[in-house]
């Protein structure tokens, strides 16, 4: 069964999704986890960039799914599914993250922010995808896109859950927008900041890298 899992939900079309729906409006457990096995880690990761903490983070994505399938009910097949599931984790993170805070105080991520920027984001000229084309190898590739992770989970959480959402998971403007429950202008805003402080940090790198190897030419 696992394997007749994973295989159908690496295949998990829109057609597809909308049998599941289906299916789970009429109760059925199996097909919740088919969409387990197609989102269940995006949604741990997601709920991990909130909490920090791995079971928290845990506890997150049981109660998303749990969700999923209460209010399934609710859902438009006209919809999208990932937009509409992704923005009941954001809301079950959010809701675990002020557990925490509850336990212990915490900065405000808002103090965070950085001076305003006279910049726009279309004017950042940002891509995720491939940060160092003209690396001489792969290990400097391999280690920039490491970095380029190591980044985004370090940036601050009004930054990095919409870097994550846009420039990993593919949403649109639009979607991520609706997840989050904030404007499109916003979105922006907070998109290219993120992208600004993760572009100084793999620019450092990839300037080390570069002083090196001009060393090592020298000698």
């Amino acid at each position: 069964m696992k394997n007749q899992l994973s295989e159908s939900a690496l295949n998990v079309g829109p057609e597809r999704e909308r049998i599941l729906v289906q299916r789970m409006k009429q109760g059925n457990q199996t097909a919740l986890e088919e969409l387990i096995q197609k989102y269940g880690g995006k949604v741990y990761y997601l709920a991990l960039q909130y909490t920090r903490n791995p079971q928290d983070a845990e506890e997150v994505l049981q109660d998303v799914f749990l969700k999923v399938f209460r209010k399934i009910d609710s859902f438009r097949d006209a919809e999208r599914l990932s937009p509409w599931l992704y923005k009941i984790a954001v809301n079950t993170a959010l809701m675990k993250l002020r557990e925490q805070r509850k336990r212990r105080a915490l900065v405000s991520l808002e103090d965070w922010m950085p001076a305003g920027s006279t910049d726009t984001p279309e004017n950042t000229g940002f891509q995720l995808a491939d940060w160092s084309p003209n690396a001489e190898n792969s290990l400097i590739r391999k280690e920039t896109r490491q970095l380029v992770r190591s980044a985004i989970e370090k940036l601050p959480e009004i930054y990095r859950t919409v870097v994550q959402l846009r420039d990993v998971d593919g949403f649109s403007l639009g979607e991520v927008s609706e997840i989050l429950a904030i404007s499109i202008p916003a979105v922006k805003s907070r998109l290219h900041r993120g992208r600004l402080i993760i572009h100084k940090t793999i620019s450092r790198f990839l300037a080390q890298q570069e002083h090196k190897r001009k060393r090592l030419a020298v000698h």
